[in-house]
C-alpha cells in the first residue's frame, strides 16, 4: 500500500473525534465545538482518501477541499486551546496566592508555619 498512514491516520482522529464529542455533549460548553469540528473533517479528509478517493469537486480529489476546511478550524481549535490553558493557569496562581480563607500559609508548603 502506497499510503500506509492514511488507515492510521483515520482511526488516530476518529479515536480523539469520540472521546472530544462524548465531552462536549456532557460539559455542554462552546468551547468544544471547535475541537469536535476539526476532528470532524480531519477523520472526514482521511474517510474520503480510504474509502472514497474517487470523489472529486470542480476536478480535484474531494479530501483536498476538506482538507483544507480542517486546516482552518484547527487555526481556530489551537489557539482557543492555548487561551484556555493559560486562563486554567492563571485562576490557578490567583487561587494559590489568595487563599479564601485568609492565611497564606495554607496553601504554600514551603512556608514556616509556627
Amino acid at each position: 500500500m502506497e499510503n500506509w498512514y492514511v488507515p492510521v491516520m483515520f482511526a488516530l482522529f476518529a479515536a480523539h473525534l469520540i472521546p472530544m464529542v462524548v465531552l462536549g455533549i456532557k460539559r455542554r460548553e462552546l468551547y468544544y465545538l471547535a475541537p469536535i469540528m476539526t476532528f470532524t473533517l480531519l477523520t472526514l479528509t482521511f474517510g474520503l482518501r480510504l474509502f472514497a478517493p474517487q470523489f472529486e469537486v470542480g476536478g480535484q480529489p474531494l479530501h483536498e477541499p476538506v482538507r483544507y476546511a480542517a486546516w482552518t478550524a484547527a487555526a481556530i481549535s489551537v489557539p482557543l486551546l492555548i487561551l484556555r490553558i493559560r486562563k486554567r493557569r492563571r485562576a490557578r496562581r490567583k487561587s494559590k496566592t489568595n487563599p479564601e480563607d485568609g492565611d497564606r500559609n495554607a496553601t504554600m508548603p514551603e512556608a514556616d508555619i509556627e
